[in-house]
């Protein structure tokens, strides 16, 4: 299953990705996190994220010190003060578009402005899904999916997947 979504994310881009199911989508971000981020890092993301990502960041990832940074990551320039200001930023984090307000970011900016900084960028992609939106083709590094919303359909499983070019 992993393998055929790293499939769907690439499928007419000159790249290949490898993916790791895990028990749910919230299983899967929190491994991203734990996997990429150590004690003294910061993730930058925006206020307008999944109730559940926001609760884990604060309330999961702060207390074992990996502090989570919150801006409008529409205003680019807000987002580069950020990284600036804070050169511990390890992941920019972020949804597009968020659930549930369905706001949505420039991927490819961030993706620059992250590596700009040496940070990762990571996105949920669980909404549009691989139809709609591949997050590989501007950059980003590690995509998630929550596989219990749209790639199930039948919201009859729960799954996760984190998905990476390297």
């Amino acid at each position: 299953v992993a393998r055929k979504i790293a499939d769907l994310e690439t499928i007419g881009l000159d790249l290949e990705a490898e993916g790791l199911m895990t028990s749910s989508g919230m299983s899967a971000i929190s491994t991203l996190l734990l996997g990429v981020l150590k004690p003294g890092d910061k993730v930058l993301s925006q206020g307008n994220l999944y109730g559940g990502t926001t609760e884990l960041l604060r309330s999961i990832m702060a207390p074992i010190g990996m502090e989570p940074l919150f801006t409008d990551l529409r205003d680019l320039n807000s987002v580069e003060d950020m990284l600036k200001a804070h050169p511990d930023i390890r992941l920019l984090y972020c949804e597009t578009p968020a659930n549930p307000t369905l706001a949505c970011v420039d991927i490819g900016a961030l993706t620059e402005l992250a590596h700009r900084y040496s940070a990762w960028c990571a996105i949920d992609n669980s909404f549009p899904t691989p139809l709609l939106q591949q997050p590989f083709a501007h950059g980003v590094d590690f995509i998630i999916h929550s596989t219990t919303k749209y790639l199930n359909g039948h919201g009859n499983s729960t799954a996760g997947v984190i998905l990476a070019r390297d």
